[in-house]
């Protein structure tokens, strides 16, 4: 019962994560070529015309990346790292650009999302380098969050009823993302 609770609560929190609002934070509506107060990037992207690339959330050095590819050796025996890392885009949240995917090179990805949903990256950036800071860990995954993910990626009805069991993922919580 714990764990439906808990499967339940998630998929709530991301659903709401991903809802439409007008969050002019990071994508300003009216003035696309501005930017918004506070906030340390360049090229806004959020309707995916806009550049694809640039400086997103906490400014860092990129000196020192680390492939993705590597996350697995990296935490064989940790549960999570803190480090920069680097790997090509492969999917962008297409409802405002609050998670992607980085591709490990071996069938599998890495899901990035950002710390404290405190900034997005362009819907566009997809197969673009990707260069971030974060907090890199593996989990489990529940079929309901599967599901929200493929409903986000535009999945047909088909693929996501297909969605059947947890799967384990790489994931890293981003505090800055370089996009070039």
């Amino acid at each position: 019962m714990k764990n439906y609770l808990l499967a339940l609560a998630t998929l709530a929190l991301a659903t709401w994560q991903c809802a439409p609002r007008n969050d002019t934070f990071n994508f300003p509506v009216e003035a696309p070529n501005t930017t918004p107060h506070g906030d340390h990037h360049e090229g806004h992207g959020h309707d995916g015309t806009a550049p694809a690339t640039g400086t997103f959330g906490a400014a860092f050095s990129p000196d020192g990346a680390q492939s993705v590819s590597a996350l697995p050796s990296i935490l064989n025996q940790k549960d999570s790292v803190v480090a920069v890392f680097e790997g090509t885009i492969a999917e962008v949240c297409q409802k405002k650009g609050c998670w992607m995917t980085l591709d490990m090179g071996n069938g599998q990805v890495v899901r990035v999302t950002f710390k404290d949903y405190g900034f997005f990256v362009p819907k566009n950036a997809g197969g673009r380098k990707a260069i971030l800071k974060g907090v890199a860990s593996k989990e489990i995954i529940s079929v309901e969050m599967l599901k929200h993910y493929a409903q986000d990626r535009g999945a047909s009805k088909e693929e996501i009823e297909a969605i059947r069991e947890p799967e384990t993922e790489w994931s890293i919580v981003a505090e800055g993302v370089i996009i070039e």
